[in-house]
This record gives structure tokens, sequence and C-alpha cells, in this order.
């Protein structure tokens, strides 16, 4: 099959995969959706440019990313860490749980979704020397101070998405995102200086009043910066569930003011126009 360039294989069980891979000499996307020790040859990991795949075992999944030499994007669903590390030169785009990051290496990473854990996050990019412009955490269980200190370490990010796990850490989070009235413009003065477009999942519903007065309150100060002529943030989606859709009405009333002024923001229920957080990062490469 010399013409095939995009595989995806959904089929359980995987035994098929070794005889397919012979016949794909032109691959450069696979998708592998069913776990399993998928021993795919290192000549067809060297060009492949966009994977994504489940793994079982760690010493299949460290010999398959060593020999990904023009990996470009990658999704990697693995539960486990790693033994030995491994450096992507031309990863740009990456989903994988956070403890893999603790035996990474990728310079050329501009946008990253961590599921869980952060802890490893900002070593990953200091090490590699990075400068991210797109952050997902997803089901993210970071504590709000974590989280804070995260941020502080990228200040290039310009996409901010984050579902979290915790109201407590959600509603520590937005006076540390919020621009103070005095503030002069300095970019070093307050978390994401350059961040034009943020989506927000509670999936702990609880979110009260005083917090959402605080969210209105962030979100408007950073519709309108001291010291710079244009808006930076520009686009904002809140992701109510059960409990606060209830409310929305009000939430809908107070973000219709900044829409007025000009800001693309919606406070919307998980639909089929606007994909439920658990989607987020199903949705992160599709191949």
């Amino acid at each position: 099959m010399p013409l095939l360039k995009d595989l995806v294989w959904d089929k359980t069980p995987t035994f098929g995969l070794q005889d397919l891979f012979r016949d794909t000499v032109n691959v450069s996307r696979l998708a592998i959706s069913v776990a399993g020790i998928h021993r795919i040859p290192s000549s067809l990991m060297a060009q492949i440019t966009s994977y994504k795949a489940k793994y079982t075992s760690r010493s299949t999944l460290l010999k398959d990313l060593s020999a990904a030499a023009n990996l470009v994007e990658c999704d990697i669903d693995f539960g486990g860490d790693l033994h030995g590390s491994v450096v992507l030169p031309r990863l740009r785009r990456l989903a994988a749980g956070g403890t893999l990051l603790g035996h990474m290496v990728a310079p050329a990473m501009q946008e990253l979704c961590v599921t869980h854990h952060i802890d490893h996050v900002l070593p990953f990019l200091q090490r590699s020397g990075c400068a991210l412009t797109r952050l997902m955490l997803f089901q993210c269980t970071g504590s709000g101070r974590n989280i804070i200190r995260l941020l502080r370490g990228i200040p290039s990010l310009t996409i901010l998405e984050i579902d979290f796990i915790s109201f407590t850490t959600s509603k520590a989070l937005i006076p540390a995102l919020t621009i103070p009235p005095d503030s002069t413009g300095s970019d070093v003065e307050y978390l994401c200086p350059y961040l034009v477009s943020l989506s927000w999942g509670d999936r702990d519903d609880r979110m009260d009043y005083p917090a959402f007065v605080a969210m209105a309150d962030m979100l408007r100060s950073r519709w309108r910066i001291p010291g710079q002529k244009s808006p930076s943030l520009r686009l904002v989606r809140i992701y109510l569930n059960q409990v606060r859709m209830r409310t929305g009405g009000k939430w809908m009333q107070w973000m219709q003011v900044l829409a007025d002024e000009g800001m693309d923001v919606a406070v919307v229920q998980s639909t089929r126009d606007y994909p439920p957080t658990d989607t987020w990062r199903h949705g992160w490469i599709v191949i």
C-alpha cells in the first residue's frame, strides 16, 4: 500500500498490525486506539510525524519514542512511569500524562496537554528550553499554588485551557490571574501577560457567588490592561455543569457586558457545539 499515508487501527486484538506495518512504507500519521504491545518497526517510527497510541509496556514505549526522530505531534496514553529518557527534537505538540514528562526533552515544543499531575511540567519545559504558547491541564489535580508557580514559569503562554477537579484550586487561581488596576502594564507583573484565549472547566461544580464576581472582575482586568492600547484576552469559554447552569442567566448577563465591548466570551453547557471537558484531550490530535 504505497499510497497510504494515514493509518488508524481500532481493532482488538492487534495481531494483524505487524503484517500491515510491513506494507505501509509511506505512512506518516499513525493512530492505534487499542492498548497493547505494538512492536512498531523502528524504520516506521522514524518516518512518522503524527502519532497517537495507548501503551501497556514501558519498554516498548521507550523503544518507539526513541526511534521517532521526526515526530511533530503526539498523544500518548500510558498510566505508568518510564525508565530512561528520550529526546524528540522536532516535537511541537504533545498530550501525555504528567509523569511521562519527567523522562522527555523536546526543544521545539509549543503546545502541551497534561493529564492529572503537573509536578514534572515546569522541569520538562526548563530542561527542553522551549517557549510554550498553549497549555491544557486536563483533569488537573495540582494545587492552586503549584498551578500559579507553573504559569509564572511560562510567560510566553497565549492559550490556556484548564479542566479543574477541585473548586478550591479553581477559586485560588482566579485572583492570581487578575491584573491589579494600579498595574503599570509591565509584562513581569502578572501571570500570562500574553494570554489571548482562556477555557475554564470546573468539574466540582461548586462555584459560589463571590467566586463568580471574582471571575468577572478577572476577565475585565485582562480585557482592559493598563498601559496597553489593545485588549489582551479576546476569547473566553466558561463551562457550566448541572448545578451552575441553573444560574446561567446571571452568568450570561454579566458576560454580556464584556461581549458588548467586543470580547468573544461565552458561558456554555457542554453541547455538540461546545465539546464537554471529557473530550478536550480526545480532540488534541486528530488522525
